[in-house]
């Protein structure tokens, strides 16, 4: 089984993509969600999904799983409705 997560090889281009678009909507008063925050953080990028049977997050290097799909929107709707409801 795969470690919890991973750090070697993140591609710097996909965080500073990332960074990016956050500006822009922030400039433009806009709701951003970082899928890649909801994957990764300063230690890496997760293998496989926390709470599940050992879902993993990717199935090849440029494609998510249904699972890590499923592990990402849970998280926008947790993100955009609590600021939606403030």
């Amino acid at each position: 089984m795969p470690p919890p997560s991973y750090a070697e090889s993140l591609e710097t281009d996909i965080r500073k993509m990332d960074m990016d678009l956050r500006k822009v909507a922030n400039q433009n008063h806009a709701l951003y969600y970082s899928a890649y925050d909801r994957l990764c953080n300063a230690d890496g990028c997760l293998n496989h999904i926390p709470g599940t049977d050992n879902a993993l997050t990717a199935f090849d290097e440029d494609h998510i799983t249904p699972a890590a799909a499923r592990h990402i929107v849970q998280g926008l709707n947790q993100d955009i409705l609590s600021k939606l409801t403030r």
